[in-house]
Order: C-alpha cells, then structure tokens, then sequence
C-alpha cells in the first residue's frame, strides 16, 4: 500500500499546490495582524470623552450604525448608509486611504477566504485536501530520517504535526459555521450610541476593535492582554459570549503575540512542506527525463 499512498499524497499535493499555496501565504501574513495589534494597543491612550466627541463632530445626525477602531492606523471608522468615514485618532480630522500594512491584511483576509471571485468553493476544498495529504503521511508511517529534502519533508511533518492538523481543521469549522458554543440569545440591535456608552461604561475605549450588528444583534469585539473577546449589547448590560475557540485559534486571537507566533511558525512549516513536497516531485520525475535528453538516444541506452 505505501507505494499507492506516497504516488496519490504526491499528486494530490500537486493538484492542489497553487491554491493551497496561496491560502498558506496569507495566512501567513495575517498570523502577523494580531501581534501588532496588541502591540499598537496602549491602554488609557483613548478617553472616553474624546471618543464621544470626535464621533459628535463627525456624525452630529447619528447616522453611523457600526464604528471600528484600527490600532495600528490609530484610525476610527464610521458607517452608515452613506458610507464609511474616516477619523484620525490623534488629530480628530478625517483622513484618506488605510495604510498599506492595513490595506494588506485585508487585500490577504479577501484572498485567503475567498481566494478570486468565483472561487470561493475551491477554499474547503483544497483545505480538506491538506488534511487529506496529512492522513496520507501518518499512514505512510515515519520512514527513515536522513539529512536531506525528504528527510526534512518527514521530520517538519512529524515534529509540528499537531499544528499543521489544527489549523486546517479550525478553517473548515469556520467555513461551516461549527463553533461549539449555544447560539447569542437573540434581542433588538441596540442604537449604535446607547451601545458605544454601554462599553466606554465597562472597557477601555483603546481596547475597543468594533461595535457592529451582526444577526440582528449588536456586538461588541474588545482586545485585552492580546485576547479578543466578544460582548452584547443590550439594556440589561454587556453580556460576554461564549469563546468560539475554532476562530480564536484559526485567526491566532486567543493570546496576542504568543498566539499570532504559533501561527506563523504554522504557516511557515505549512509553506516548507509544500516546497519540498514539489521539489521532491520535480527532482524524481523531472531529472531522469532531463538526463535522458541531454545523454540522447545513445547515451541513455549506454547508461542503462
């Protein structure tokens, strides 16, 4: 059977190669987003008052439904039916585009979930083919280790293999929605204001990331000691939910720094498995058919 499982783990992996690719690389770079956002995070850095005002100045008719606050563009997002406004933080003047650093995860949180328009389906697709390729390996067994490319293909495998099954796994929880928690009691969205002095009542404005309906509810997203939490808003107060552990682990928002490490060591070995994985490929089928053009038709019958 090991001859039958290495030749499909191999096609497979080939098959699959560009998307997973492409999905790796952004999870890649977003495993770096919640680092810098703890670490852009100051605490009593943004006061209540000053939030309150700025967000009077800029949207006196109260038409702004969601706002999201971007630490590491120290920028306050408004929107409403009239669109997204813009607010600096440190000035309380408008602004124009995010940076590019924000631009980037967001270019790479659009591709990483969706890849290119139309596409869409290909993403738990070629997720459930790298858990594929990982149950193909630990049937294959672990082999013997030597110091080259396929030995070091084994011993990443083998070494970070708790690692590289989660992180496949936790996407596709969050492709379908499976979150192991009791669904958010359902009650009206609370108005954006009562909602934003509901928070500034509880949590520090700086460790606010956004208050948004979401399901009809209004919900509230705050990063404390490099954890997100979510909360909801309603008369009764802010009611914390349950940890969707499968989204905090996936996107590496459980423990700021620390967990957005685990993530990109993840990343990486995902990224040197499929490179070796190709080069080990390429080197077996691609060689002898290059030595058999450069030899010729009587060189290759010498060397037989």
């Amino acid at each position: 059977m090991r001859p039958f499982l290495l030749r499909l783990h191999r096609w497979t992996s080939l098959i699959f190669a560009l998307p997973l690719f492409v999905i790796i690389a952004t999870g890649l770079i977003l495993s770096f987003q919640p680092a810098l956002q703890h670490a852009a995070i100051k605490p009593g850095s943004l006061s209540p008052e000053r939030l309150i005002a700025m967000i009077e100045q800029h949207d006196p008719e109260r038409n702004a439904r969601a706002l999201n606050i971007d630490p590491m563009d120290n920028r306050l997002m408004l929107s409403g039916p009239g669109g997204n406004l813009a607010i600096d933080l440190s000035s309380g003047e408008t602004m124009g585009e995010a940076s590019a650093l924000s631009t980037l995860f967001w270019q790479s949180r659009r591709i990483h979930e969706r890849l290119v328009y139309g596409l869409d389906p290909l993403v738990p697709i070629a997720t459930g083919a790298l858990l594929g390729l990982i149950a193909l390996g630990l049937m294959m067994g672990w082999g013997t280790w030597r110091n080259n490319v396929p030995g070091w293909h084994r011993g990443i495998a083998w070494t970070l293999l708790p690692l590289l099954i989660i992180s496949p796994l936790t996407g596709l929880a969050l492709t379908f929605s499976i979150s192991f928690t009791s669904p958010a009691p359902r009650a009206p969205a609370m108005p954006l204001r009562e909602a934003l002095s509901l928070v500034l009542a509880n949590k520090d404005p700086s460790t606010l990331l956004y208050i948004a309906q979401r399901g009809g509810r209004q919900m509230v997203r705050v990063m404390e000691d490099g954890a997100v939490r979510h909360f909801l808003a309603t008369p009764e107060g802010l009611k914390p939910l349950e940890n969707n552990w499968p989204r905090l682990i996936h996107e590496g928002t459980w423990r700021g720094m620390w967990s957005g490490a685990v993530n990109i060591v993840t990343s990486l070995a995902l990224l040197a498995l499929l490179f070796t994985g190709v080069w080990i490929w390429m080197r077996r089928h691609l060689g002898p058919r290059r030595k058999r053009a450069e030899t010729g038709p009587i060189g290759a019958h010498l060397t037989r």
